[in-house]
């Protein structure tokens, strides 16, 4: 069963590129998946993979 991207989703990715923000998408699937739906809805890099406390952007 794969999540469905919201149709919204390539419009809020466009706004915050014209706003000049890189978007980064972490997530617990993986690399794969995370970089087809990256590519999907425009998303500058994914990262997969990843558990729980890699997702914080804090070491330890």
């Amino acid at each position: 069963m794969a999540d469905t991207v919201k149709t919204n989703s390539r419009q809020a990715i466009a706004e915050l590129h014209a706003l000049g923000v890189k978007t980064i998408m972490l997530t617990g699937d993986n690399a794969h998946t995370a970089a087809a739906i990256a590519a999907q809805v425009g998303i500058d890099e994914a990262r997969g993979d990843l558990l729980p406390e890699d997702k914080t952007g804090q070491d330890g």
